[in-house]
């Protein structure tokens, strides 16, 4: 973020000269061509009445040689002026570079993408992503090209989950309460909230464009009656109030938030959140949520073994193939799984060094159980001495100790 205000400022500054200059030189050509256009009509108008084989005056040569005097001081200044551009041009470049990197190759990891799974993954996830966007004849193509099995079936959902997201977009609620209706069980049992929203779209659709109809206004009304609960119930009557503004109109009455446009996206997303959960997917395509977190993540990267190389300790970012050298903050969104992070070493846990429960229920790292012991050796031993819980005074047999999996 910091290196794109950086790169805002020293734009600004290139924008803010090239205005300057534009209108120095916009004036200083207007005036030459005039005077240009002045000298040659003087010099017509004598040719005409002294006739063609006439000599130049004295006051027409004088005219001419000012002309070219002017034309030429004229093109000094804008080659000056567009010569004073070239440094502010280069320090913008200069930030570029220096906040932006082009080369990535320092925290590749190549073999990561080298096997046919690994690649049949990648492109799956293309090919989805393709799917949710709608772009059907590219992910067909691409899945053909791929030499992938793709299953037709898959690719219907997505062509009827863009079918209403596209009709919502214009505020036609009737697909989605349609789709609403054949999942209703479905729906019910996640205790969603979409059919209610969609009701209450239409029926702020019906206040915008049908407000001298009360009757089908009233009439509508009626549906919220199967949607009466106590979390429901002010916004309904926030509802069922703004109908005493009809003749004023909306916009103008205290309801006005209820014409808001950010309603529409957030029935958007919750009809795209329930719709992926029936469907088994994540709200977010995963390609998606991997650029965004991949964008968060190099330039910390990026920091991080600039580092090790100037420390010499290079080595250090290669033998770490299971974890990153560096936590990375994520949003809450992005946080799929569940982490435990060792009380004792504050090392969070891997497949390796999985967390352990003790007897007492405390938990710790399978590193940390081991180091509990005097020898390593002695927890492969069946009479292996008990070690004391680090939190409470129970003790215990290291070969009692429990993997938890998360």
């Amino acid at each position: 973020m910091d290196a794109c205000q950086a790169v805002d400022v020293e734009l600004d500054k290139v924008q803010a000269k090239f205005e300057v200059a534009q209108k120095s030189t916009t004036a200083s050509v207007e005036e030459i061509l005039a005077f240009l256009e002045n000298v040659k009509s003087e010099l017509q108008a004598s040719v005409t009445a002294e006739g063609d084989g006439a000599a130049i005056s004295s006051t027409m040569s004088l005219l001419l040689k000012q002309a070219a005097k002017n034309a030429k001081e004229t093109a000094t200044k804008m080659s000056v002026a567009h010569r004073d551009i070239h440094p502010i041009i280069s320090k913008l470049g200069k930030a570029i570079d220096r906040g932006f990197t082009s080369e990535f190759n320092v925290i590749n990891c190549p073999e990561s993408l080298t096997g046919k799974e690994q690649k049949e993954k990648v492109a799956e996830a293309i090919v989805e992503h393709l799917f949710r966007q709608g772009l059907l004849d590219v992910a067909q193509k691409l899945a053909e090209e791929a030499k992938m099995q793709m299953d037709e079936t898959k690719a219907q959902p997505f062509v009827e989950l863009n079918a209403v997201l596209q009709n919502l977009a214009e505020h036609d609620v009737g697909p989605a309460l349609k789709w609403v209706t054949c999942r209703r069980e479905e729906l019910e049992a996640r205790h969603s909230s979409l059919e209610y929203k969609l009701h209450k779209m239409q029926f702020i659709e019906l206040l915008k464009r049908q407000p001298v109809d009360h009757h089908a206004i009233l009439a509508y009304a009626r549906v919220f009656q199967n949607y009466r609960s106590p979390e429901r119930a002010k916004d309904i009557q926030r509802l069922m109030g703004s109908l005493v503004f009809l003749k004023r109109g909306i916009d103008n009455s205290p309801y006005k938030d209820l014409l808001s446009a950010e309603l529409w996206v957030d029935v958007s997303e919750t009809f795209m959140k329930d719709a992926c959960a029936l469907l088994g997917l994540s709200m977010e395509s995963p390609l998606n949520v991997c650029l965004k977190i991949g964008c968060k993540a190099i330039p910390v990267l990026l920091n991080i073994k600039s580092m090790m190389l100037q420390q010499q300790v290079g080595e250090i970012w290669n033998s770490a193939k299971t974890e990153l050298p560096v936590e990375i903050e994520v949003a809450p969104d992005y946080l799929y799984h569940s982490r435990f992070t060792c009380p004792i070493l504050r090392q969070q846990a891997t497949e390796k060094n999985p967390p352990m429960r003790l007897n007492c229920g405390h938990v710790i790292s399978k590193d940390a159980l081991t180091r509990l012991g005097p020898s390593t050796n002695r927890l492969v031993v069946s009479r292996s001495p008990k070690i004391k819980c680090p939190y409470c005074p129970s003790e215990q047999n290291p070969t009692d100790a429990k993997r938890i999996f998360l």
